[in-house]
């Protein structure tokens, strides 16, 4: 959703990180911004940064000898290296700005240096007030979309976390789409539940298909690099 100065980073400066990972960083803390941290395990982070199972040209899950999947940055170390140097230099003075932890696992049946099994991300700025910042109430677009929001039931905490991402034509269709079932004889009968509950899955699916289009925007460069690679060799 547009809106003015409720955070100038958020609004200008997504599409000027020049890293990958800043981007998903930026998407993924911006949905955790009101918890003001993000905790994951190690296999699920790899999913999210696409650092998962690696693949040969017939989509085949590439094995080592002993018919283990390999995986992109396979050394933990490798991973924090190569995934979280730049969101911390391209995040560092914005709303997402953030301090790293490892969690290490509290236990060891042998000698050795203890795994790593999770991360924690802290936002430095902490959690954001779960208020919606008065500029999105008096900008002339989005304060008539939130009125027919809070009309819906739809919480302040779920405009906060996820108008950003759904935007304004987001939560116009959302609108759209609710008001044409209430028009049939398929009412919304609980707004509370029914509204939260499609406002919230919403947001969380722009977010899961901007990171899908990041992907297939890597890959077609990869594909088309290749190409004039192979061109050039013929």
């Amino acid at each position: 959703m547009k809106a003015a100065h409720y955070s100038k980073f958020p609004l200008h400066g997504y599409m000027n990180l020049k890293s990958w990972y800043s981007m998903r960083f930026f998407e993924i803390l911006a949905a955790w911004q009101d918890k003001g941290y993000w905790e994951v395990p190690v296999d699920e982070y790899r999913q999210y940064m696409d650092c998962w199972h690696e693949y040969d040209k017939r989509g085949q899950i590439k094995k080592n000898k002993a018919g283990k999947p390999l995986l992109k940055y396979a050394n933990t170390m490798l991973l924090i290296a190569n995934t979280m140097k730049e969101p911390e230099k391209e995040l560092a003075g914005t709303d997402f700005e953030f301090t790293f932890t490892p969690i290490y696992e509290t236990s060891r049946p042998t000698r050795g240096r203890k795994k790593i099994i999770r991360f924690r991300f802290e936002l430095k700025k902490g959690p954001v007030l779960k208020d919606i910042p008065a500029s999105w109430l008096e900008h002339a677009d989005t304060g008539s979309i939130i009125v027919r929001l809070r009309e819906w039931k739809v919480t302040d905490a779920n405009i906060v976390k996820y108008a950003p991402i759904l935007k304004q034509e987001g939560a116009l269709e959302l609108l759209k789409a609710w008001e044409a079932k209430n028009r049939s004889n398929r009412h919304i009968d609980d707004k509370l539940r029914y509204c939260n509950a499609a406002f919230v899955r919403a947001g969380k699916q722009a977010l899961e298909d901007a990171r899908q289009a990041k992907i297939d925007a890597k890959n077609e460069a990869a594909e088309a690099k290749l190409i004039v690679q192979q061109a050039l060799n013929l």
